[in-house]
């Protein structure tokens, strides 16, 4: 009888759930504690009126940090760790479904496990919004907002992540060579401007490593989320 080829394998989606869903809850818990339960405290703190956000990501700002550079990294490292390992690999390889469509379901998957966290925590934001008081806090903009930087950093820190994997093929130096890889930017530009001061007369290199060097690495640039604003992101 011969085999049939699917877009769309239940046994693989259950496999990556089985190794890879627990980075997701893990995520969906982390962004609980950095927002819906530290605006419920404020709000239910005596002197909660004088507690104001710039922001959302003025909210415990470094955890969302550690989720945003650390879950996209720990995600890419487990969706393709079965290339190293012989038993897993052979058992999704002989799956009914192409290697490209496999390849697919990882990415999907692994994209899925960023935004579903980051909606179901908007969501929660947007039923305190509407049910109580937290206007002076933040605003159905500032959700919309939080969620759309959230998720261009983290799906581009992800798309990194899994480049790394897919050349390097270690798990061990994927995590390191990808936050090289992303801080390698900024250490370029520091080195060219470094260096054309000595061939350009008035070349002022301190002007140019203080004007917007942080935009440069995606790293750096996740130390400064909220002073983001995503309309100007997209246009």
């Amino acid at each position: 009888m011969s085999s049939r080829i699917t877009l769309f394998n239940r046994e693989l989606i259950i496999y990556i759930f089985r190794c890879s869903g627990w980075i997701g809850f893990l995520y969906f818990i982390g962004l609980i504690f950095a927002l819906p339960l530290e605006i419920l405290t404020i709000v239910l703190n005596e002197n909660s009126e004088y507690v104001k956000f710039e922001n959302l990501f003025s909210s415990q700002q470094m955890i969302q940090f550690v989720l945003v550079i650390g879950i996209p990294v720990l995600l890419a490292i487990f969706l393709f760790r079965f290339l190293q390992i012989k038993q897993a690999s052979d058992f999704i390889h002989s799956l009914p479904i192409t290697r490209r469509s496999i390849y697919f379901h990882m990415i999907g998957t692994g994209i899925g496990f960023i935004i579903l966290p980051i909606l179901l925590t908007g969501l929660i934001l947007i039923l305190f919004h509407s049910a109580i008081d937290v206007e002076r806090l933040y605003t159905l903009a500032d959700i919309w907002s939080w969620m759309g930087i959230t998720f261009f950093m983290e799906a581009m820190i992800f798309s990194v992540a899994v480049l790394v994997g897919m050349v390097t093929g270690l798990s061990a130096l994927q995590g390191l060579l990808t936050y090289i890889l992303l801080a390698l930017p900024v250490g370029l530009f520091v080195l060219f401007v470094a260096n054309v001061k000595f061939l350009l007369a008035g070349f002022s290199a301190d002007y140019y490593l203080s004007a917007n060097i942080n935009s440069i690495s995606p790293l750096l640039a996740a130390t400064e989320m909220k002073k983001w604003n995503f309309s100007r992101l997209i246009y």
